[in-house]
């Protein structure tokens, strides 16, 4: 395919394109160039989330781009959702969203083997409880506490 067959199936069903220029650059440069969605797992999965996204990553496959979802369980806790409970975010988003993107990903003629699936935790696995550390001291400071601790800063 292409290069200006590829730019323009990357920039199909688009309203904006940020760094458009380049595109055209990294796709000369790199032989199949990344790209990557995330969704926070909040409840069940909306039509424009199954459909409207999965049909661009489809698109961006097509392009000759490697499409990673990434499915955000820790922004879910972090926010609160799901109850806060990670073992049950997890389920969720493993069980539930990862499945019901691939449905859709069906859904628009695309091949859910060619998706690489993410959960955040994963990528912070080797650190897990540091990160559980400053996620909870996060959610439990108060913009107050750090306004007071800023002025002794300086």
């Amino acid at each position: 395919m292409e290069i200006s067959e590829r730019v323009s199936l990357i920039k199909r069903h688009t309203a904006d394109v940020l760094g458009e220029g380049e595109i055209e650059n990294v796709l000369e440069r790199v032989s199949k160039p990344k790209h990557y969605i995330g969704f926070e797992i909040s409840g069940k999965i909306h039509l424009g989330t199954g459909i409207v996204c999965m049909a661009k990553v489809k698109e961006m496959i097509e392009a000759g781009v490697k499409a990673s979802i990434f499915l955000a369980d820790w922004h879910t806790w972090i926010n609160d959702k799901l109850g806060g409970d990670r073992e049950v975010i997890k389920r969720v988003a493993v069980g539930y969203f990862k499945e019901g993107l691939k449905a859709s990903l069906l859904c628009v003629g695309a091949n859910p083997k060619d998706v690489e699936f993410v959960l955040g935790s994963e990528l912070y696995h080797h650190n897990d409880s540091y990160w559980q550390t400053v996620i909870e001291v996060s959610k439990h400071t108060t913009l107050a506490r750090i306004k007071r601790s800023i002025t002794i800063m300086g």
